[in-house]
């Protein structure tokens, strides 16, 4: 009995173990309504109670199992409202709790993100649960259609989808794996940064707002590359996580409203804050004048009226005195992309116009002058990106700028090389650093 007991002990712990790295992620939370009061609803997932969540509450809870699933929420005096959920391997649901009868609702990735992470809506620090894995929620098997559905589907939410369905591809034939090596094994420290702020942009699905389109002009993995750099400020550069914003598939209003936040932050800090901003999507020069620009997901090539000049960006994130401003562009201003131009080019891509930077700022960019930024299908990140976080991973962010950029440059030319293209990684300092950001440590 005794050896039986120990293989069974070995079972359960091996199963737990492969756990680990596949769960998804529900983002329960309640934004702040006076009109509700201190009233906290119960939170059931298939019947079983899982939280409760009071009013400007949120709740990340990792569940490991997959299926479909029936959340609900509900108080003493209270009717029950209910949705469905298809819940599939390594994705993200947003779930809004609010209103005075249950009112229960699924949010598409934008704007439950964008929702759950603005500290204005909420009173308390994210409250961290998961799935009992010794007795776990029983949910209802999903067909092989669903999955189908789900991954064809024009309105299919892209967070939803995980790349570990090696039973469906796009017409570009992408690779599936289950994780990068980047993604699995982020290093924690314990040390936060309280002056650090975040602004995290992932842009690749260019088609849902510009119907003439094909999925060709997409940008493969830029919302991998935002949503695991994300992980790694929190983990490894110590931001915390209501001083993160995260946006994918950001539009042109989103893209300035980031910005604004990241500016104000840093007015408030009075010099000592400390901003990042990352950008993984299309970007695109000017004609005529070759000015940079970063392309939101609801602007075409055709019309860059509503995008973002990169000189803005600068310019914004150096208004205010600011401790240091690291800036990561994993894109391209030459015409040119990931996969194809937003503009078909005809495979000419023009030499950007450099922009002047100011303040205590620090650029990485992904690639220089008429080059494209190109894609590890592998490791399912752009090479820049991927690059930069294995570094960040080696040495848990303890690296110097010139250390970090030097390896980021190499690594990059060395595998673009390898399938015949060129991509120069570079680094830009303003003037007032360029004496001293090569001892700057990342962390």
């Amino acid at each position: 009995m005794k050896k039986i007991a120990v293989i069974l002990c070995v079972i359960m712990l091996s199963s737990f173990a492969s756990f680990q790295n596949d769960f998804s992620t529900i983002y329960f939370y309640r934004t702040r309504s006076y009109a509700e009061g201190k009233k906290s609803f119960d939170i059931y997932i298939n019947g079983k109670k899982i939280a409760g969540i009071m009013n400007a509450g949120r709740i990340k809870y990792k569940i490991y199992s997959v299926g479909e699933a029936e959340i609900y929420a509900k108080s003493s005096d209270c009717t029950t409202a209910s949705i469905k959920i298809n819940i599939l391997a390594n994705s993200e649901y947003y779930v809004n709790v609010n209103g005075i009868t249950c009112f229960l609702r699924e949010f598409d990735i934008d704007k439950g993100s964008l929702a759950f992470n603005n500290p204005n809506n909420f009173d308390k620090q994210i409250a961290e649960m998961q799935e009992d894995i010794a007795n776990p929620i029983q949910l209802k098997p999903l067909q092989n259609k669903v999955l189908t559905d789900q991954t064809n589907s024009n309105n299919a939410n892209p967070a939803k989808i995980n790349n570990t369905l090696n039973n469906t591809n796009d017409a570009r034939n992408i690779p599936k794996i289950a994780k990068s090596d980047i993604d699995l094994n982020i290093p924690q420290i314990v040390k936060m940064n309280p002056k650090r702020y975040a602004l995290i942009i992932g842009n690749e699905d260019y088609t849902t707002y510009n119907k003439g389109l094909n999925n060709e002009i997409n940008v493969d993995f830029a919302q991998n590359d935002a949503q695991i750099f994300s992980e790694y400020c929190k983990k490894v550069l110590g931001v915390n996580d209501k001083q993160i914003k995260l946006l994918i598939n950001a539009t042109a209003g989103q893209m300035s409203e980031g910005l604004g936040w990241l500016t104000y932050m840093s007015q408030i800090e009075n010099g000592e804050a400390e901003l990042i901003f990352y950008y993984s999507g299309h970007g695109l020069p000017e004609e005529g004048t070759n000015k940079p620009f970063l392309i939101p997901v609801d602007v075409s090539g055709t019309n860059l009226k509503y995008a973002i000049p990169l000189e803005t960006v600068y310019s914004e994130l150096s208004k205010n005195p600011c401790k240091l401003t690291t800036i990561f562009l994993d894109a391209c201003f030459s015409g040119g992309g990931r996969n194809q131009g937003l503009l078909a080019m005809k495979g000419v891509n023009i030499k950007p116009k450099d922009e002047m930077i100011t303040g205590n700022t620090v650029v990485f960019a992904s690639s220089s002058g008429a080059e494209s930024s190109a894609v590890y299908k592998e490791q399912q990140h752009g090479f820049f990106t991927y690059f930069l976080l294995k570094k960040l991973q080696e040495t848990k962010g303890n690296v110097s700028y010139k250390a970090l950029s030097d390896y980021i440059k190499f690594s990059v030319q060395k595998e673009t090389g390898s399938i015949m293209k060129k991509q120069t990684p570079q680094i830009l300092i303003s003037d007032k650093l360029n004496q001293s950001w090569e001892n700057l440590i990342i962390r």
